[in-house]
């Protein structure tokens, strides 16, 4: 089903297999900044549309993009999914024949990515998405450049970006988060966290229930842990250039014989390991 372009918002009825969006606004833009930082002086075309989607309890939402960023958040109030989507392209004519789709897999899943004309994104073209929906049972968010936010997940995170900033808050199963730049900030995650960028820091918290484990890497960043009396596990921590500090666990169990290494161990668990080749360690269990 096709949504004809109007003058203000539209919300688009959405079908089992593929939505093209309302078109909300159209400006042409110079000057603009990408969602990555970068300015260019070209001028290009800019579209907002909107769309409404009905919301299947429990589904998985996977989002694909280039070249901008993705914003997910669960609201309790929230009935549908509301889907904002901000393209930029060359042209008016590229603009209009460019397409958002929603497509509901066989699996309930619902993807939502762009069709650019003739599949070709060009330079200095690109779509942030903004979605609002009630839950999700898993989310799979990418971005070839743009950064990747995730709020109140009931489920698995899978969140990456080539080029931006990664911020996950209160996930409700295991948590990836992979950028090639940009920092990583996971906020009350319940279980395994997985965390790599090629430049940026990363700071993880557990919620005090959680068991573990943390893998945390980063090439050029410091790394941060902070976990609750529930963590079980070796935690191996190496730093190339920087101090590994442990705080509020045990002396005796804690093994550093230089301050860019530590081995801190709690218990039968699977190991952690942090690691970062130019930045400060540090772990920290909360008292409860």
């Amino acid at each position: 089903m096709v949504i004809r372009p109007a003058r203000a918002l539209v919300a688009a009825a959405a079908l089992t297999r593929g939505v093209l969006f309302g078109v909300s606004v159209s400006t042409a833009i110079a000057g603009a900044a990408l969602s990555g930082g970068c300015v260019f002086n070209m001028a290009v075309e800019e579209e907002t549309r909107t769309s409404s989607i009905p919301h299947v309890a429990a589904s998985a939402l996977a989002v694909d993009t280039a070249n901008g960023a993705i914003t997910v958040t669960t609201a309790a109030e929230a009935k549908e999914v509301t889907v904002v989507a901000k393209l930029r392209a060359q042209s008016k004519e590229r603009l209009a024949a460019t397409k958002v789709l929603a497509e509901r897999k066989d699996d309930k899943t619902l993807s939502i990515y762009v069709k650019w004309p003739d599949d070709k994104r060009l330079s200095y073209e690109g779509c942030a998405f903004e979605i609002v929906l009630p839950d999700a049972s898993s989310v799979k968010l990418t971005s070839s450049n743009g950064a990747v936010t995730a709020k109140g997940i009931n489920g698995v995170v899978y969140a990456e970006s080539s080029n931006g900033a990664i911020t996950i808050d209160r996930a409700g199963g295991e948590v990836t988060a992979r950028t090639s730049n940009g920092a990583i900030t996971i906020s009350d995650a319940p279980g395994k966290v997985i965390a790599d960028s090629s430049n940026g820091s990363i700071k993880v918290s557990l919620t005090k229930d959680a068991k573990g484990p943390a893998k945390l890497d980063t090439s050029n960043g410091s790394i941060t842990l902070t976990f609750g009396a529930a963590f079980t596990g070796e935690i191996e921590a190496d730093t190339s250039n920087g101090r590994v500090s442990v705080s509020g666990v045990d002396a005796a169990k804690v093994r550093q014989s230089k301050k860019s290494e530590a081995r801190v161990t709690l218990g039968e668990g699977e190991k952690s390991v942090l690691d970062t080749s130019n930045g400060s360690i540090t772990i920290e269990r909360r008292a409860e």
